[in-house]
């Protein structure tokens, strides 16, 4: 089986498809960008893109299609032959069980709990290690507790009243749910969201894992999300990045987050003195948002950029200078720093026009250098800017009004120089991407993507040639 991820990395947002390039585009390439080095959630409704996904290091889940055969009964007043399709499925599985991490047994939507726990007997010996089972929503907390005590993973679906997700009811259910399991219970059990991979969702509960397909509906949809994103491969970088940069509460920040909501405090206080919980910060850590960062203050605008990214990007573009730089972390000969004050220095000062320059500005306040860096373009100096992923922000919608390019970096994320040890950091809580400004005239922003791992490579290999000469 191929791992995306080590054991202690374990992804998160697994991305459900089928994704379509549509007339004249790649398929294939879009594949690529939402799929290599993440999660996918392979209904068997529409497996047709499985054997291409299989091909990239990914972590692959088995949904059973259930909703989909139920819902498509639905609309055509029809009823779904359960027992038949069971068989086709555990034929299916049977076929990937090698390279596939779980799949979700066969549950029967609006059955009785009678009815989905027949499911669970009737799952092949062989194939109950990567079993996993559906607790629905409108059933029982009985049940869920008894399917979290017996399976290390649990999928919730929303059915009935909870099919809405974000609403009222929904948002008492899920409290209701996991109070019971991680509060009153404390049972040592993983949770996936189906259809709750929402940033909105997923920042709000302890997820073990959630899937959505948000990026293979919106990807088609060039009016609605970014809609200054056209390029079909570009939007499907962003809006990866754009879901994959929340990450869920660990049990016990969740647990301190409810405590804090006077209506839940004196509640969870009790039960956690009756079952004598002893529930802990990480003092080391600060739980962070895509927004947010876990480096100490004085420290947070000083990490360096990868010397393999570099290098790679300096034999496309030959830079002349390093505009924000310290005087012990400077990539080129000539460079600025803090002191000399890049946004009041003319960058001509340093660079044979027309020639680039190379800016890792600092991520706590990013607007002033997309300024700079446009101003730039009227003395044929052109800029490489590395910045965090995120399309949300204001400074990124400045930039792409003057950027010739918007490069994301994708299939990994970037570890930075700390520095203080001077080593690589992995863990980085954002994506990456470049933008792009030419020393010449403009004619539009171009949107392209880039793998981490090529650029890493490519460089790589540049720097031991330099050193073996």
């Amino acid at each position: 089986m191929v791992n995306a991820l080590r054991e202690d990395q374990m992804t998160i947002h697994f991305h459900g498809g089928p994704i379509w390039a549509g007339k004249g585009g790649s398929n294939d390439e879009l594949i690529k960008a939402l799929y290599r080095n993440g999660g996918a959630f392979i209904s068997f409704a529409r497996p047709g893109q499985l054997k291409k996904i299989s091909l990239f290091p990914s972590d692959i889940r088995l949904d059973n299609g259930a909703y989909s055969d139920w819902d498509k009964a639905r609309k055509k007043q029809k009823r779904v032959d359960w027992n038949a399709r069971r068989i086709k499925f555990y034929d299916f599985v049977g076929q990937w069980y090698s390279r596939i991490e779980w799949f979700l047994i066969p549950d029967v939507i609006e059955g009785t709990e009678e009815e989905n726990d027949a499911q669970l007997n009737l799952v092949p010996e062989w194939l109950k290690p990567k079993a996993v089972p559906v607790w629905h929503s409108d059933e029982s907390i009985k049940r869920l507790i008894r399917l979290a005590e017996t399976y290390e993973w649990v999928a919730i679906g929303c059915c009935g009243p909870h099919r809405t997700i974000r609403t009222p009811t929904w948002e008492k259910r899920m409290d209701e749910a996991f109070t019971e399991l991680y509060i009153k219970r404390n049972i040592d059990v993983k949770i996936h969201g189906l259809r709750m991979l929402d940033g909105r969702v997923l920042s709000m509960y302890p997820f073990a894992s959630a899937d959505s397909t948000n990026v293979a509906m919106n990807v088609p949809k060039t009016e609605k999300r970014f809609p200054e994103i056209k390029d079909k491969l570009a939007r499907t970088a962003v809006l990866r990045a754009a879901i994959e940069k929340v990450h869920p509460p660990s049990v016990p920040e969740w647990v301190q987050m409810k405590m804090k909501e006077p209506a839940q405090a004196g509640f969870l206080l009790d039960i956690v003195q009756d079952k004598k919980m002893e529930i802990t910060a990480d003092k080391d850590r600060v739980p962070s948002s895509y927004g947010g960062s876990n480096t100490p203050a004085d420290q947070r605008d000083l990490w360096r950029t990868p010397p393999a990214i570099f290098a790679s990007l300096d034999a496309e573009f030959c830079f002349q200078l390093d505009a924000a730089a310290a005087q012990h972390n400077a990539l080129c000969r000539r460079f600025i720093t803090v002191e000399k004050n890049t946004l009041e220095t003319p960058w001509a000062d340093y660079v044979n026009v027309p020639g680039y320059v190379w800016l890792n500005p600092p991520y706590s306040d990013i607007m002033p250098f997309v300024k700079k860096a446009a101003a730039e373009i009227a003395n044929q100096i052109g800029t490489i800017m590395l910045v965090p992923a995120d399309t949300s922000v204001g400074w990124f919608k400045e930039a792409i009004q003057t950027a010739s390019e918007v490069r994301f970096i994708t299939a990994g994320r970037l570890a930075f120089i700390n520095p203080v040890t001077g080593k690589p950091v992995c863990g980085n809580n954002k994506g990456s991407m470049l933008i792009i400004w030419r020393p010449y005239p403009r004619t539009h922003c171009h949107f392209a993507t880039v793998e981490r791992d090529e650029l890493m490579a490519f460089g790589a290999k540049l720097l031991a040639r330099r050193e073996a000469a």
